[in-house]
């Protein structure tokens, strides 16, 4: 993972928004195309409480090709665990 990549989870699980979006935000405008990062945005969103947010980055990284396995080990992402909009985009990976 990238330094902004990193640097936006710690932000983000020290409750610092404004941090862990900007890094988040920059690392996706240094690659774009990396599902990779599109996940870090949605797992940021998430422990931020930002749900719709975190589902857009969750669609976005699917679209890049993240895997079902990827999305669901990942326990930040256990808040949105319960939205319907969750469940079909899980549904719609590999």
């Amino acid at each position: 993972p990238s330094t902004h990549e990193e640097l936006a989870l710690y932000c983000a699980k020290a409750a610092d928004m404004p941090c862990a979006l900007a890094e988040a935000n920059r690392a996706a405008s240094m690659q774009p195309q990396d599902a990779q990062i599109a996940f870090t945005n949605a797992i940021v969103r998430s422990l931020l409480g930002r749900g719709e947010e975190a589902l857009d980055w969750l669609d976005r990284a699917i679209g890049l090709g993240l895997t079902r396995a990827e999305i669901t080990n990942e326990p930040a992402l256990a808040p949105l665990r319960s939205n319907p909009r969750y469940r079909k985009l899980v549904g719609l990976t590999s």
